[in-house]
Formats: C-alpha cells, structure tokens, sequence
C-alpha cells in the first residue's frame, strides 16, 4: 500500500492506494483524489472532491462512479454504513484518456478533526468505487479530516 500526505491550503488528506492499482487498465489516477473542505460548521461543511480516471486499455468504456463517505473510529476503521454519498455518476472514457469529476455535498453535524492533544482526530474516508457492466473494477480510498482554520 502507498500512502501520500497532503497538505495544500490548510486542507489535510491522506491518499493511499493498492500498489497494483496502476495495472488495472481503468482506474482512479495515481494522486487522483482530492478532497476540500468548505464552508466548516458544527453544523455542517461542505465537501468538494476532485476525481481524475485513466482509461489505459485500448477500448472506450463507459464507467459508473460511486463515492461514499465513511466515519472512522476510535480504532482506524471505517464504519459499515455509509456517512453521506454524493450523487452517482455515469461517463465515457476514450481510449488511453483521462475524465475529471468534481462534486461537491453538504454533511450535516460533521464530527471535526483536530490536532491533539487538545482536539480529536475525528476523521473520515472517501471510498470510490468504478464500475463496468454492473462490476467494480477499482476501488480508490482517501482519508481526510474536516476543519476550518
């Protein structure tokens, strides 16, 4: 497994990815997650994702998009329902091409991360699932926390 920290504007994510990701031909690009953080509440905070998909086989394809928010616990694992999905979503993908998807939701009552030792870690993690003829061909996971600063 690869894991990437970044850390851009104030924003924190943590990408990782199975290390044979890339040989999937149809897949969520190497670093092709990324997630911010807007608009940040007790009450709410609105969460925009920026999705980028390589189609590396030698036919189009039309790939089916799934994105799934889910809390994490006290000991690092995902909860078994869903926290919030954003819409699903349908494109085509030319040969050797690659699609962008942006998004964007509102989470209501977001439990907020926060640097110890005086706040909580409370994060979450985006799960994005393709799929191809009712299959999932790739599944991407990103860790983020909401917060405002």
């Amino acid at each position: 497994m690869t894991i990437h920290l970044i850390l851009a504007a104030g924003i924190l994510a943590v990408e990782f990815t199975e290390m044979y990701a890339c040989l999937k031909p149809i897949h969520v690009s190497h670093w092709g997650t990324f997630i911010k953080t807007l608009e940040v509440s007790n009450d709410g905070a609105n969460i925009q994702i920026e999705l980028k998909i390589d189609n590396d086989s030698k036919q189009s394809a039309d790939i089916g998009i799934i994105i799934r928010i889910f809390e994490i616990n006290d000991k690092d694992l995902k909860t078994l329902e869903a926290f919030a999905t954003f819409r699903n979503s349908e494109i085509e993908i030319e040969v050797e091409d690659s699609k962008i998807l942006i998004d964007s939701l509102s989470l209501k009552n977001p439990k907020l991360w926060g640097p110890p030792p005086t706040q909580k870690t409370k994060m979450y993690v985006v799960v994005t699932s393709l799929t191809k003829d009712n299959q999932i061909i790739d599944k991407y996971k990103t860790k983020f926390g909401a917060r405002s600063l």
